[in-house]
């Protein structure tokens, strides 16, 4: 199998990377810091796997370091812009992609209109949509004080499951 050849065009940028110790978000973390950022792996119970992450990248020969946050919690992704500014002096690009845990069983009562409670939706829309909200509003006064600034909004699992149905387009 022929290898792929990542061009390095984000030289000195900084990219935050939500939900990225594993799955989708532990290899656009990768394919970051390949492209030549400095990257910040955030996780949430994950501890092993997003340092297996940032161990994977700096054996590549990039930069980055884990940091656990819940998005739904405003002050801790401050918190983490706060880390990110203090260990690379910059944030460029912003990757909302973690994901609510949410298990699909169908013998639960969240398979039915008739029996699915509101807090099903709720724990999926805070997760996408207020952690979302939260890490934009922690990042944009760093990206407005450098008048520049990227955000990438996206969140799935599908990849493990493609037969759910989630809301995770709210989110765009």
């Amino acid at each position: 199998m022929a290898q792929t050849v990542i061009p390095v065009i984000l030289t000195d940028k900084v990219a935050i990377v939500t939900g990225a110790s594993r799955g989708l978000g532990a290899q656009i973390a990768m394919q970051m810091a390949a492209a030549g950022a400095s990257v910040c792996v955030n996780y949430l119970n994950s501890k092993e796997a997003a340092e297996k992450v940032v161990a994977d990248i700096k054996a590549a020969g990039g930069q980055a370091f884990a940091y656990q946050g819940d998005v739904t919690d405003l002050a801790q992704m401050q918190a983490m812009a706060a880390e990110v500014i203090k260990h690379f002096g910059r944030i460029d690009i912003l990757i909302n992609n973690a994901l609510p845990s949410y298990q699909f069983n169908p013998s639960a009562d969240y398979t039915s209109i008739e029996t699915v409670k509101w807090a099903h939706f709720s724990h999926q829309i805070d997760g996408i949509v207020k952690g979302a909200v939260n890490t934009v509003q922690a990042v944009l006064p760093q990206m407005k004080a450098q008048q520049m600034g990227k955000i990438i909004n996206i969140s799935t699992n599908l990849v493990y499951n493609p037969v759910v149905t989630y809301y995770d387009y709210t989110t765009a």
